[in-house]
């Protein structure tokens, strides 16, 4: 919005400087962002925003200075509209959608000269923006900018039955808009029509058809209430924005249509010469209602932090156009002007008062409580997860938590089968029917972006919300989501790249457990994951509790998501997670005395699962042993069919002393005396 210095000055006494008048309009809440010059005037580029419709003009930024300096607010000279001349030709309102226009003040005026207007006028329009057409068009766009009313006229003579009916459009009715467009109303949309057909967009732009020329002599000034919500979706659906449509879908000033057009025809009689050729039209769909509000100076204060002179208050609602009237000593009956469509309930007012008497003069306080602030249950563990996958390359996303129907069907986690997806009562698409009860199809919608974009390598988490149907109720839990794909390593003149595995899928979720200081957790090969590949996929426990699960996706669905490489997920349940008690910290001293480590080789059923081979070993009885890790997995020639070996290695220390070679050995033949007994396993 565009003030002009100059121009506002003649509403209100201004001793500042245009500078100073800025900081001053920027403190109270109306940011004033620059001050730039035209036509010789010092314009203020306002940034108003879309709750302070009042501040659209410069009256009613005028209102704000009076505020602020405590000077008395001047109003534009208008005069009342008696009669001055005797016309055949009456005019009639009619509001047949009461709903879509609550007030509609028109006028008639003849004898009207249209022409070029003078040159102060043209000079302060083009000030501020606007482009010069003739006399009768920049007096109404003049009144916008002063007043912050929109206003429209239409050339009398050409209006049929000289009626003028506020309707909702008919299907397939068309009207031609000043700017030349035919447009295709529809029945959301409200026109304003003569006896026959529509001549405007209500609240947007005029028809072509009724528009004011050289040869107009009798015009009807419109000024009236439309609704916000219908004036915004014409306005979008037509890709038509105008100033009216600006001013009318944040509301305009329902109070102020009489006074627009008395200020109009004055400023015609003054320039085009004309004359008021019948009774002012006032049509109210319903009559306007008052809201009282009560203030109490006990409130403000306990809201502001300050103490408040009641004087204080009452002269700076009233400058701001308030009715006060005070009920007892602490305490008023406020009344909020019709142009304050932002002011509903006390704090509006306790915010008016506070804008006035300055936020930077409020002393600052450490905020008073009966314990310490503290961080939400979970989220220092939340850190911990996002810092733990950042530092293992992955990255984080945040996705929308709906997804479709087949996605939903797919992904519902087998755990969660009594538990249904929630659907969504007015979705936006079908793609987005449902509340997702897992983050792997958002991180799988990822994952093919990168894909499309010739990003084929990728690793990212989400922490995210699952949905579910619990009952008669819905509930929401805390999850995270790993998905990985394509090489975990670039290809370099040195190395080949190494594309992801299950392993790498099992380090990163090992290395989050570990971070959290989880301890006697497992993973359990499954086959009945649906989604999952059918001898790649496992279930995450801890004594007998379900932590999550991972594998890799189907090559089904690796197909269907044009995947040309495997792709490996995970899913952690962090409500499940965090509930688990961690371990304590301990902290010991380095060892003293060397480690000892053996490699032992064995050649073991397919079917033997590593993790109960370190299990057994752990079980062992051997406090020495300090570490148990898989150094080597071979499949493939020179092997007996069905037949796979594992190289472990076992690494011993004790902190009091140095192991010997015997004792070392000992603790070794005792570990492979076990596996040989308990899993069938043949030395190698």
């Amino acid at each position: 919005m565009k003030i002009n210095f100059t121009w506002l000055k003649e509403y209100v006494e201004i001793t500042a400087s245009a500078q100073e008048l800025r900081r001053a309009l920027t403190m109270v809440g109306l940011a004033a962002e620059a001050l730039t010059e035209s036509e010789g005037n010092i314009i203020i580029e306002m940034d108003v925003t879309s709750n302070r419709p009042d501040c659209l003009n410069h009256l009613g930024v005028a209102r704000e200075v009076a505020a602020i300096y405590n000077s008395a607010l001047l109003t534009p000279a208008m005069k009342a509209t008696p009669l001055e001349t005797e016309t055949e030709t009456a005019c009639s309102v009619e509001i047949a959608s009461p709903r879509l226009c609550a007030r509609y003040s028109a006028l008639l005026m003849t004898d009207i000269q249209v022409g070029p207007s003078p040159p102060w006028l043209q000079t302060r329009l083009i000030s501020v923006g606007q482009r010069p057409l003739n006399n009768i068009v920049d007096i109404t766009n003049y009144v916008l900018l002063e007043l912050g009313h929109p206003l429209h006229s239409f050339d009398f003579e050409k209006l049929e039955g000289g009626k003028i009916i506020v309707r909702a459009a008919r299907p397939h009715e068309t009207l031609v808009t000043l700017d030349g467009i035919a447009r295709t109303l529809d029945p959301s949309m409200l026109v304003i029509a003569d006896a026959n057909q529509p001549v405007a967009l209500a609240g947007i732009m005029g028809g072509l058809d009724s528009a004011i020329d050289a040869s107009t002599r009798t015009l009807l000034l419109e000024s009236a209430f439309f609704n916000p919500t219908t004036i915004r979706r014409t306005a979008r659906q037509l890709t038509l924005s105008t100033e009216a449509s600006y001013r009318f879908e944040r509301q305009a000033d329902i109070g102020i249509t009489v006074t627009a057009i008395q200020r109009a025809a004055h400023l015609i009689r003054e320039i085009a010469g004309g004359k008021v050729c019948g009774p002012l039209i006032d049509v109210h769909a319903k009559p306007l209602r008052a809201k009282t509000i009560v203030l109490r100076q006990k409130r403000a204060e306990q809201l502001i932090g300050v103490s408040l002179d009641p004087a204080f208050i009452e002269d700076k609602l009233t400058r701001l156009g308030f009715r006060v009237k005070r009920s007892s000593k602490h305490r008023w009956k406020v009344v909020p002007p019709s142009f304050r469509v932002d002011v509903g309930i006390e704090a509006d007012l306790i915010e008016e008062i506070a804008r006035h008497h300055g936020y930077d003069r409020v002393p600052a306080t450490i905020p008073a409580g009966e314990s310490l602030g503290r961080f939400a249950p979970g989220f220092e563990k939340e850190q911990i997860v996002c810092s733990t996958l950042k530092a293992l390359g992955f990255y984080e996303t945040i996705n929308w938590s709906f997804i479709g129907a087949p996605e939903a069907a797919i992904f519902h986690p087998p755990s969660e089968a009594d538990r249904p997806a929630i659907k969504i009562g007015n979705p936006i698409s079908e793609v987005d029917a449902m509340l997702r009860t897992t983050t792997l199809p958002s991180l799988l919608k990822v994952l093919r972006w990168n894909f499309n974009h010739d990003l084929e390598s990728a690793r990212v988490f989400e922490l995210g919300r699952a949905f579910f149907l619990d009952g008669q109720r819905s509930g929401e839990y805390a999850v995270l989501g790993l998905a990985l794909t394509g090489a975990i390593t670039p290809a370099n003149w040195q190395i080949n790249p190494q594309e992801v595995s299950f392993s790498h899928l099992k380090g990163a979720v090992s290395a989050v457990l570990d971070q959290l200081r989880l301890s006697k957790w497992e993973i359990i090969p499954v086959e009945n994951i649906p989604f999952f590949h059918p001898y790649i996929g496992a279930r995450i426990e801890r004594e007998g509790r379900g932590l999550g699960i991972l594998g890799r996706l189907h090559p089904r669905l690796e197909a269907e998501y044009k995947f040309k490489q495997a792709v490996f997920l995970a899913e952690l349940d962090l409500r499940a997670v965090f509930e688990q008690e961690a371990l304590p910290v301990r902290y010991t001293r380095l060892p003293r005395y060397p480690a000892v480590w053996h490699d032992v080789s064995l050649l073991v059923e397919e079917s033997v699962v590593y993790g109960d081979v370190e299990r057994a070993i752990r079980s062992a009885g051997i406090s020495a042993l300090q570490e148990v890790f898989l150094s080597d997995l071979y499949r493939g020639a020179g092997l007996p069919l069905g037949k796979k070996s594992l190289s472990v290695r076992l690494t011993y220390q004790d902190p009091e002393r140095t192991l010997t070679a015997d004792e070392a050995m000992d603790f070794t033949q005792k570990i492979r005396s076990m596996l040989i007994d308990r899993f069938g396993a043949e030395l190698r």
